[in-house]
């Protein structure tokens, strides 16, 4: 036994003498897992991820589903490839998946893995409904209600559970609030002066509405809806949307020509971005490591790398861009031209133009179905809606809604859109 124990001694001492020189590192740590934003109890849903090694040993995956399970390790695949994972969350709630790393670092003399590490990734928030097997096949082409609001509605979010719609109402400085069940206003909340676009935060606790004529936002609490914070911006606040993460919301600021970014946890303004000039639609990839600007006075859209700020790219797209909208995958943006009445097609891995689509007079804004496969632009001249399928980016429908139709938004489950109309002071639901 003393001899077995002195052996054992001796090769542990080898092994440590060993693992201390060796220059192994770490996988290096991933970024959030991609996937939708969105999902129902019951459907499995696909997530990615990817990060590189140093060393260039290959990797393992694992995710933290945030629901009391962990994946179990992938397989091992080469650095820098792609790693796509399918999960089942069978409660509704919203959750943080994260993703860490690990190589296949082998000692040769042991012949066994004793790879490093990573750490954790930061999350991907994904909210999760209850399964609807009501929904049909197709798109939503119908007008199934007609809810009266204040005075010229424009911008208007879903909380993520689909539960309520928050519509600002220009003339009036204040939010209608619909309650989805029956599409009733349940109360009307002063704001700032002439509110324009409005944004929820991925967890559905808190709404903010940018005030074009107050240069501020206000922030509201969804439990009560309470206003409980102001927070001064640049002049002439146009657009917000938070990132997928819900720590960062970025404001386009129309007169000033900038974009100014919003920490969610104090609602303190930490950064400004220049653009071009008249800054108008925003949206961000669902990746949260882009986000990306309509510059309606430089007929271009500006491209903004959320990781340290900076304007990475500049895009010419045709007369007056304003609203735009990412597909859920990320592969795309949509630029509608409301000069030329066009939609600019982006595919993002290039930032190129890749398809140019009529549509009608005076297109405003726009709107991708959570499940990629319809987007829906507002016309505001021709008084309808066109649906452009995105397999072949092709119009298939024009539906007729209100008068001036301005912005689109669908329920987080796609079953319904709600679209505001400036001049008929009401909002339609376009449904099946």
């Amino acid at each position: 036994m003393k001899i077995l124990r002195s052996s054992t001694l001796s090769i542990l001492i080898i092994f440590l003498a060993f693992s201390s020189c060796s220059q192994n590192n770490s996988p290096e740590v991933p970024n959030a897992p991609v996937g939708p934003s969105t999902g129902e109890t019951n459907v499995p849903i696909n997530f990615s991820a990817f990060t590189t090694d140093p060393d260039g040993d290959n990797i393992s995956y694992q995710f933290d589903w945030d629901d009391g399970n962990l994946s179990i390790w992938s397989d091992y695949i080469p650095s820098g490839d792609t790693i796509v994972v399918n999960h089942t969350f069978t409660d509704t709630g919203t959750y943080g998946i994260k993703v860490h790393a690990k190589d296949d670092y082998r000692m040769s003399f042991l012949d066994a893995i004793v790879g490093a590490t990573s750490n954790w990734s930061a999350v991907h928030l994904v909210h999760i409904v209850e399964s609807d097997t009501t929904i049909p096949q197709g798109y939503p082409n119908k007008i199934v209600d007609i809810i009266p609001v204040g005075t010229h509605p424009q911008g208007l979010t879903s909380l993520p559970n689909g539960d309520y719609i928050y519509v600002t109402n220009s003339d009036n400085d204040n939010l209608s609030v619909i309650r989805t069940s029956d599409n009733t206003v349940v109360k009307t909340i002063p704001v700032g002066n002439a509110p324009r676009d409005v944004t929820s935060l991925p967890d559905g606790q808190y709404v903010y509405a940018v005030n074009r004529d107050s240069d501020n936002s206000t922030v509201i609490r969804t439990s009560d809806n309470i206003v409980v914070d102001e927070i001064p911006l640049g002049d002439g606040p146009r657009g917000v949307v938070s990132l997928p993460d819900g720590k960062y919301l970025y404001v386009s600021n129309r007169y000033s020509n900038n974009v100014y970014v919003i920490r969610s946890s104090d609602n303190t303004v930490v950064d400004t971005i220049t653009v071009g000039n008249d800054p108008r639609g925003i949206t961000v990839l669902p990746n949260g490591e882009y986000v990306y600007v309509t510059s309606m006075g430089t007929s271009s859209i500006y491209v903004i790398r959320t990781s340290d700020n900076i304007v990475v790219d500049s895009i010419p797209v045709g007369y007056w861009p304003c609203g735009i909208a990412s597909h859920p995958n990320g592969d795309y943006v949509y630029v509608v031209d409301e000069s030329l009445d066009n939609v600019y097609v982006i595919r993002t891995s290039a930032n190129t133009v890749v398809k140019t689509i009529p549509v009608g007079a005076n297109p405003k804004n726009a709107e991708v179905l959570p499940n990629g496969k319809y987007l829906y632009v507002t016309n505001r001249y021709s008084n309808n809606v066109s649906v452009i399928r995105t397999s072949d980016n092709s119009v298939i429908d024009n539906i007729s809604v209100g008068n001036g139709p301005n912005f689109v938004r669908s329920l987080p489950n796609g079953k319904y859109l709600y679209v505001t109309n400036s001049y008929s002071y009401d909002v339609y639901v376009i449904g099946y």
